[in-house]
């Protein structure tokens, strides 16, 4: 009988351990993604000091192919001069 207890104090503690874990493991999630949040407004506030009114002054600096069931598309990277965003567009 004494074992029996002994066991089940084990499996609680076990468990209580697991549980922690997974508190800190969520707080550290829900802490990564406001750290996430944060950084992604920071970058649109510089970009937007650099290049007020999404005016960029793009450049085209390489072109990707993209092979499709309906044939080949070519997409062209462009990077801001300024800031130096990049973004895709189709042509």
């Amino acid at each position: 009988m004494a074992s029996a207890g002994k066991a089940i104090r084990e499996l609680s503690s076990l468990g209580t351990l697991a549980g922690k874990e997974l508190r800190k493991s969520m707080i550290t999630r829900r802490a990564l993604k406001a750290e996430v949040v944060r950084l992604t407004y920071r970058v649109q506030e510089l970009e937007d000091r650099l290049c007020p009114c999404e005016q960029h002054d793009y450049i085209k600096v390489d072109t990707e192919y993209e092979c499709s069931p309906a044939g080949v598309d070519a997409i062209g990277v462009y990077r801001c001069k300024r800031c130096g965003k990049k973004i895709k567009r189709y042509w």
